[in-house]
């Protein structure tokens, strides 16, 4: 492919990081969706409990776009998607069960449904605080390593 206008390797980064966060978003958006119209068919009550959408939502948001951060370092670092997609899993699946078990859940940048329930908002701006944090560093640390690598790979 041929640029007209040479880029930046982060700026290059920063746009594969950009179109990953409009998908996310995408796939939440459509899954609250799902989950209120499952609701209506079903019958509920009150499916669209506005607080609880919203606190979901931001808390799923927020803890995505930081296992894409984390998850960006991964593909900096290794060559196959596929074990980057295999770390994402696996820093989940680990988060989930400190979570459960730990007291480090509280800064756990990672989110499931169980937690999202019971989340006041103090604890869901406290979590996505620590996601920003996790979104900045993992888009340095990839930024740094993808500037010194070769781009032919």
């Amino acid at each position: 492919m041929i640029l007209t206008q040479p880029i930046k390797k982060y700026q290059l980064l920063l746009s594969k990081y950009i179109v990953s966060c409009e998908f996310i978003t995408l796939m939440i958006v459509v899954n609250i969706a799902t989950m209120v119209f499952s609701g209506f068919i079903t019958g509920v009550k009150d499916p669209l409990d506005a607080d609880l959408f919203f606190r979901c939502f931001w808390i799923l948001w927020a803890s995505t776009l930081a296992t894409a951060a984390v998850q960006m370092i991964a593909v900096e670092f290794f060559s196959s998607k596929w074990i980057s997609i295999f770390i994402g899993l696996l820093l989940g699946l680990m988060s989930q069960g400190t979570y459960l078990n730990g007291w480090f859940g509280k800064f756990n940048p990672y989110s499931f449904s169980d937690f999202s329930y019971r989340a006041d908002w103090k604890q869901a701006l406290f979590m996505m605080l620590i996601s920003c944090i996790f979104i900045i560093i993992g888009l340095i640390i990839s930024t740094f390593v993808f500037k010194r690598q070769n781009i032919n790979r």
